[in-house]
């Protein structure tokens, strides 16, 4: 296994940047700041292809290893690694990684939480908790973090497919796999692919390693204490994410007490499976995170009747629907299908119906649900037929929620 001491830029390294997305704008704020670590600090896109010979190509998330940006840089440069693998060789104390294909945010929301909810406290071992500071995938670029954290202080990093890809030596202290099911086909080009990066978490053997794709949540240490905790997040899923988190606060040094007070104070995360409002005895439900069948599959088990109406659809990503029509059978009283992903799920989905757009959708669901009833959103596909992000599908729907 690699020392992080090999890996610190004890000398400037020359370093180029393949695209300017936030996580390499970040990167070289930080060191533009530390001059003494890296020369060069040369931007290239798909319109410029690296030219000339670098120690380091930093590739942003986006810029896929089968790109014509990413095969000039393997040509010309020592490595093309991601911002992760960088920023943990500069700083590798204290960190936590969390991946999955779905409930890694609210996974790692939770777990800084329960660490910052306890910052400052006497742990187990009587030392006091050290703060927590959210960073990846999750929206904070890692190298903002590590130029700004106290030195005892935990990154809690949220790391896609897309960053593990291309670590080499990323050790956290410890890491947390939640699940893996199809997604990001056209990046990794094959499941296997995605898989492997994903794994990837665990290249280095962290400390603590709770692989839920592995052993069930309910057999880990922690799941008895989430069993008698107070949570505000709800569903099965949730269930899995809060042992998970639970696992990681108690590698921290957290006292069982410390994480039932922290679970109880966590409130669902936006467009994660976030009640809206109750209108006509009907509840509202905004999951329009869940952006694949399997994320869709994970809300649905958080009911036993059927008494849900689904909205479904947006941009197909084309993966299986066996599993989603299975559970869509037990507990869907109406599957409403809209968008260009319509056909397909009205053709496959019991219960369904097809319209057009997604205000079509929610206008029938409104007409369909009677008091008992949930209408959830919860689509199994991207939004960008209609919509720029998820986060906009799922505002859209709690406006037309709050104007009922």
């Amino acid at each position: 296994m690699a020392s992080a001491t090999r890996y610190n830029l004890t000398m400037a390294k020359s370093i180029c940047f393949l695209g300017l997305g936030k996580s390499n704008q970040a990167a070289i704020s930080y060191f533009n700041a530390h001059s003494d670590l890296a020369t060069g600090l040369d931007v290239y896109d798909d319109t410029h292809l690296v030219d000339k010979n670098f120690d380091i190509a930093l590739a942003s998330p986006g810029i896929a290893p089968h790109t014509r940006l990413y095969a000039s840089a393997l040509e010309r440069c020592g490595e093309v690694i991601g911002d992760v693998e960088l920023a943990w060789r500069l700083s590798p104390k204290h960190w936590l990684a969390i991946t999955g294909t779905n409930g890694k945010t609210t996974t790692t929301t939770l777990t800084a939480h329960l660490i910052n909810a306890a910052a400052g406290q006497p742990g187990r071992d009587g030392q006091a908790i050290a703060g927590a500071h959210l960073a990846g995938n999750i929206g904070v670029p890692v190298f903002d973090v590590i130029g700004s954290r106290s030195q005892n202080d935990w990154i809690v990093c949220e790391t896609s497919s897309y960053e593990l890809y291309s670590t080499k030596a990323f050790r956290p202290d410890a890491a947390a796999l939640l699940n893996i099911t199809p997604d990001h086909i056209s990046w990794h080009r094959s499941f296997e692919a995605y898989a492997t990066a994903k794994r990837r978490i665990f290249a280095q053997q962290p400390a603590l390693r709770v692989d839920l794709s592995a052993t069930a949540a309910q057999q880990l240490p922690s799941a008895d204490l989430i069993r008698s905790a107070t949570l505000q997040i709800k569903g099965p899923h949730n269930f899995d994410n809060a042992v998970c988190a639970a696992e990681l606060a108690h590698f921290v040094g957290l006292t069982d007490q410390q994480i039932l007070s922290g679970l109880a104070a966590f409130a669902p995360l936006e467009h994660r499976f976030e009640p809206v409002a109750t209108c006509a005895g009907v509840e509202y439900i905004n999951d329009s995170k869940a952006t694949n069948p399997e994320a869709t599959v994970m809300a649905l088990r958080a009911f036993k009747e059927p008494k849900v109406v689904l909205l479904a659809g947006g941009r197909d990503k084309n993966t299986t629907l066996a599993t989603l029509c299975e559970v869509a059978e037990k507990v869907c009283k109406s599957v409403i299908c809209y968008g260009e992903a319509g056909t397909r799920l009205h053709e496959q989905l019991p219960h369904s119906v097809q319209v057009a757009t997604f205000f079509e959708a929610f206008t029938l669901a409104r007409q369909t649900a009677t008091a008992g009833d949930t209408v959830l959103l919860s689509p199994a596909c991207a939004s960008f037929d209609e919509f720029s992000s998820f986060e906009m599908r799922g505002e859209t729907f709690k406006q037309l929620v709050r104007g009922l």
